[in-house]
């Protein structure tokens, strides 16, 4: 996959910071969380070349909102790479990326429950109990 590709990348600019992140400019044509668990690159300002990684990515009713651990020393104006991320899910690999055949995880593993799982006296044992039939 190229995430420096349009599809996975993008440019934006700080139009007012926040206590948890910023709003921004430039990001308004993907969808709401597309850049959550990304990274972004300052390229102007006082974190010029400096690399954070977004906590959440998000719409709210007219603005964008980026939220990133650290808003220090960001001021409007400023300007970002920003690059989509991935939260490790199997649907996510799937619908987002699709990028299903390198996807490394386990997700069709039962949990730790079903393992170890006994016989019982019950007249059905389908594992409706536990959320699995």
């Amino acid at each position: 996959i190229d995430r420096e590709g349009p599809a996975f990348s993008a440019s934006g600019s700080v139009t007012s910071v926040l206590p948890v992140g910023f709003e921004t400019s430039g990001l308004e044509s993907y969808e709401d969380g597309w850049f959550s668990a990304g990274k972004l690159t300052w390229t102007s300002g006082d974190k010029s070349g400096a690399t954070q990684r977004v906590t959440r990515h998000s719409a709210i009713a007219e603005s964008i909102l980026v939220e990133l651990n650290d808003v220090a020393e960001v001021s409007p104006g400023d300007t970002f790479e920003i690059v989509a991320g991935c939260d490790k899910l199997h649907a996510t690999c799937r619908d987002k990326f699709a990028n299903i055949a390198n996807f490394r995880g386990f997700s069709l593993m039962p949990g730790n429950d079903v393992l170890t799982a006994s016989p019982g006296s019950e007249p059905v044992r389908d594992g409706g109990s536990r959320g699995l039939s």
